[in-house]
């Protein structure tokens, strides 16, 4: 048994799925998953968290093992406890337009009826823009416990244009081969009748190609998005200078 070697800690709705499949493709990567049809594991969030730390260990095998749970960023406390048990991890974190991911997390959430309210400025504002606050959680949160070199900063933008040479990167920061696959739109790999998750994930591993999903791509306009640009102009700004570039196909 043994810890992963590669975690994906986030953020929600930017291109993590799709990730954890292109990833999960190379023979000599095993992207593990829980027992139900799942592949967030949640057990550092605590949610399988009484399965004890033996149980997490056994999901993960192969030469690099890695697990993908969306939320683990926006946790400093969360990060900690990786840290102590996984000094040596490397952490892959997707970043989207923090405007384009709050609008994507409520249109999911509205259509999983967590969320019944019509969208404006301000719900989105106080439910969904912490999350897009990515160097506020990369100072906060990650920093504090692992060195910068662990970190894989993966832009889904990046990614649709070409995903081929982003996965590159990718491999590159695991240390494996480059597969060098081009892309192909799939659908979303939601359980559908007669084939399951696990189904699935074998069928994507025999492909020959990484995934993206033919997803609606429905996009937050007029005022709220123009607020919403306006709000996250500073945290994008420092985190610009963070990165050392800037991401233009944030500007609008």
């Amino acid at each position: 048994m043994k810890f992963p070697d590669i975690i994906i800690i986030g953020g929600p709705r930017c291109g993590t799925t799709a990730l954890w499949y292109n990833i999960d493709k190379h023979p000599r990567i095993n992207m593990a998953q829980p027992e139900d049809e799942k592949i967030e594991m949640f057990f550092w969030r605590m949610k399988r968290w009484n399965l004890g730390i033996d149980w997490y260990k056994s999901r993960f095998s192969n030469e690099i093992s890695g697990e993908k749970t969306t939320g683990y960023y926006a946790n400093k406390n969360i990060m900690k406890i990786i840290s102590k048990n996984i000094p040596d991890v490397k952490l892959i974190f997707c970043l989207r337009n923090p405007v384009d991911r709050a609008f994507s997390n409520y249109l999911m959430n509205k259509r999983g009826r967590r969320v019944s309210q019509t969208y404006d400025y301000n719900l989105l504002r106080k439910r969904y823009f912490n999350d897009g606050k990515y160097i506020t959680h990369i100072k906060n949160n990650i920093l504090p416990f692992f060195d910068s070199m662990q970190m894989k900063i993966c832009i889904l933008e990046y990614m649709k244009k070409d995903l081929t040479s982003e996965m590159k990167k990718v491999f590159d920061f695991i240390g494996v081969e480059d597969l060098n696959y081009k892309s192909k739109k799939v659908s979303v790999p939601l359980v559908r009748p007669g084939r399951t998750r696990i189904q699935d994930i074998e069928i994507s591993r025999k492909e020959k190609f990484y995934r993206y999903w033919s997803t609606s791509n429905e996009k937050l306009k007029g005022s709220v998005r123009k607020q919403s640009l306006e709000y996250f102009k500073p945290h994008n700004e420092k985190l610009f200078n963070y990165l050392g570039y800037k991401i233009d196909e944030w500007s609008n």
